[in-house]
């Protein structure tokens, strides 16, 4: 049985439930470790994959009917022909040094087991104290948790019966048992395990509630009461969530950022309809990995970002820090880059890419993921990684005719915009897949440059969204950009402009939008307009309407509670802020509330979308423009006013670190030369060249290796493609 030189080999049992996915990819980076006789997920049968057989030489699976770590554990103990089980939950980090500290302890014949001590992500410093608390607690006192990855020589896990069936504390149970039947370790390096619990709900908070559920265990509170009361406890904290949303709807750190934000723009930018400054400062984005497997027509990244490291994720944390303090609490942070997906995945880097996102939500920041989507698409276990363990609810998925090296589509023979609606439905239904399995609110935008090859197609795409209310409930923006002549994009001959994709945007909708009823920093910048869709027929209107009057009250809702957030949450905050916000003005709800009614008496809302509205089957589904500048212009931008005034009431900056001083930088001058100049920096760094990369010395025009037979002329057909533009 021993298959390794140190004559120990381990099963490694995962359980798990409703996060199938990180399990399986846990079991995948593990089974080929030589110290790993085998890895066994232990799921439940009612969850989707749950009862899967295998998915590997060393891996297995098993599944009991109903879930309960307990059961699940003896069964795959059951199963297990390793000398030592090791019982790891998937959102604890095992490491190479734990593997060779437990075989090590092992080595004493009279060691029947133990676990490791805990340890908690050292960027969160009150925490700190909290991991010598716990550390304290377990070597003083005994108690281990699951979470500290349990380890027991497998005949004695079947001399002491295993883990009991409880439905809660059957570590803490097993932990008793355990160290009254022989010798137990404790062992270093600490196993860090998310503290995303403790940042949300108050680390010492936790610690409390565990230690004195600990104590009515011991004194005699049965299991089952136990369970109860804990569930209990966090239908509380949903609760105390929305009462804390309904009795704060606008942060004042946020209104005060707002406020700084609006007094630096221009004058003649601080109009009733400016959203900037009122309800967003900006939207952010990292400067993450540059790598991407795509090679397409448009592309705003230097020429040599396929051979450019990945960045430490040390680095990336400190960019999320920095962008958080520059936005306030609950702003769109853009995981972006060149495609992030991609890199982390083929680097074998996928927990890192979970952890950034996993952080960013940890400080307040809401990431949306920015990429092609092919990866995803190929390894759905990956995104359900992101979506459960990293909750990650927003992905901008870049789709049209510009791309190079999807699979299946090459870009040589994708004659439409059409062509390429059964991508944009694989999507679709993925999306919707991961909503079920995981019960989590997964959304898309759409990323489309629009060229002069395919601005034709605009209405068609936006007529293929608004068929089918399922498809707009998924994709919720629908953003088109004008190419722009940076990076290395092949430019049109006869460039399309603002005006041009404004027009095809109206026809697309059938409807005669107001390009400049909000302003988003610069008119020449951003154009938006939303769309209200009834999921009863699947109709759609404008909305809000776009007379004088509505545009009136609009301009006094944003001045006054601008500052509302309504990204979606698990704990389901939005509509207490909202209540919130109408407790405190309530002359302005008032207000809202007449106008409303006087909509549908007039028409200007059909009845079916009032009741739509009332009956929770509508939703928004917002559609426009954003329109990057040319290298030029901002190489210009000092001798240019107009550039100038976009740049400085820029709504896409990203934290970029100049001097040691950290600024917020618009992504227009990214594109121009920041790119190339950080690029440079990462190149000349030797401690990014050690960790796990990848690269591609392939030019763009060049096929790269590795590319499927259907795709081998994708690439190089993308100078004959442009030509045709």
């Amino acid at each position: 049985m021993n298959e390794n030189s140190n004559g120990i080999s381990v099963s490694l049992i995962v359980p798990c439930w409703k996060d199938t996915a990180a399990a399986s990819a846990l079991a995948e980076k593990w089974a080929p470790h030589p110290l790993i006789y085998e890895v066994i997920v232990a799921g439940v049968k009612s969850e989707p994959n749950g009862d899967r057989k295998s998915c590997g030489a060393k891996i297995r699976r098993c599944a009991t009917e109903k879930p309960g770590r307990g059961p699940q554990m003896n069964l795959g103990a059951k199963m297990a022909r390793g000398d030592v089980l090791l019982f790891h939950h998937v959102d604890s980090m095992l490491s190479e040094e734990h593997l060779q500290s437990l075989v090590a302890a092992l080595h004493d014949n009279g060691c029947v087991g133990g676990a490791f001590y805990r340890k908690f992500d050292e960027r969160h410093p009150r925490l700190r104290s909290l991991e010598n608390f716990e550390r304290w607690h377990c070597r003083n006192f005994g108690t281990i948790y699951g979470d500290q990855s349990v380890f027991v020589r497998r005949d004695h896990f079947a001399r002491i019966s295993g883990f009991a069936a409880i439905p809660l504390m059957e570590d803490v149970d097993l932990s008793r048992r355990l160290r009254r039947s022989g010798k137990i370790a404790l062992l270093d390096p600490p196993m860090e395990t998310s503290p995303q619990k403790q940042i949300e709900q108050g680390a010492w908070k936790v610690t409390l509630r565990n230690l004195l559920f600990l104590i009515l265990f011991r004194a005699g509170v049965s299991a089952d009461r136990l369970h109860n009361w804990y569930y209990a406890d966090k239908t509380r904290t949903r609760w105390r969530a929305r009462w804390n949303a309904f009795r704060n709807p606008i942060d004042a750190e946020k209104s005060r950022i707002l406020r700084e934000r609006w007094n630096s723009l221009p004058p003649e930018l601080q109009t009733p309809n400016q959203i900037s400054g009122r309800h967003l400062t900006h939207c952010g984005f990292i400067l993450g990995a540059s790598y991407c497997s795509f090679h397409c027509t448009h592309c705003y990244l230097p020429k040599n970002a396929n051979r450019v490291p990945i960045p430490s994720l040390a680095d990336v944390k400190e960019q999320i820090d920095a962008n958080r303090r520059f936005q306030g609490p609950g702003a769109g942070l853009q995981i972006t880059g060149g495609d992030v997906a991609d890199a982390y995945w083929k680097s074998g880097r996928a927990d890192e890419l979970v952890e950034i996102i996993r952080y960013a939500i940890s400080v307040g920041a809401i990431p949306m993921l920015m990429t092609h989507g092919q990866t995803l698409l190929e390894h759905p276990e990956f995104l359900e990684r992101l979506v459960v363990e990293g909750g990650l609810r927003q992905i901008s998925v870049h789709i049209d005719m510009t791309q190079a090296g999807r699979h299946g589509f090459p870009i040589n023979k994708v004659k439409s915009e059409a062509d390429l609606h059964p991508v944009r439905q694989a999507f679709t239904d993925l999306a919707w897949r991961i909503r079920q399995r995981t019960g989590r609110p997964l959304e898309y935008a759409l990323s489309f440059t629009v060229t002069r090859r395919n601005i034709d197609d605009v209405p068609e795409v936006l007529r293929w969204y608004l068929a089918d209310p399922k498809r707009t409930y998924i994709w919720r923006m629908l953003s088109f950009q004008p190419e722009a002549d940076t990076g290395r994009t092949i430019f049109s001959r006869e460039p399309v402009t603002p005006d041009d994709v404004w027009r095809k945007i109206c026809e697309g909708t059938g409807l005669n939008l107001d390009r400049h009823f909000t302003l988003f920093g610069h008119p020449d910048c951003n154009n938006w307009y939303p769309l209200l869709i009834s999921q009863i027929s699947g109709r759609y209107i404008a909305f809000p309407p776009q007379d004088e009057r509505t545009r009136k009250l609009f301009a006094d809702v944003i001045s006054s509670v601008g500052g509302i957030s309504f990204v979606k949450d698990d704990a389901g905050t939005t509509p207490f802020r909202v209540l919130g916000t109408m407790v405190r003005h309530p002359r302005l709800m008032l207000r809202l509330i007449a106008h409303a009614l006087r909509l549908a008496v007039n028409g200007q809302v059909p009845f079916e979308f009032t009741r739509a509205l009332l009956t929770g089957r509508a939703h928004t589904v917002g559609t426009g423009i954003h329109n990057f500048m040319d290298a030029k212009q901002v190489a210009n931008a000092d001798n240019d006013p107009v550039v100038r005034a976009r740049l400085d009431s820029c709504v896409f900056k990203g934290a970029v670190k100049e001097n040691g001083e950290w600024k917020a930088v618009p992504m227009c001058k990214m594109n121009q030369q920041k790119w190339s100049e950080i690029y440079e920096e990462r190149l000349r760094d030797p401690a990014l060249m050690r960790e796990r990369q990848v690269f591609e010395t392939v030019e763009p025009g060049v096929s790269p290796a590795g590319q499927n037979a259907a795709d081998t002329t994708a690439t190089t057909d993308i100078s004959e493609v442009a030509a045709r533009s």
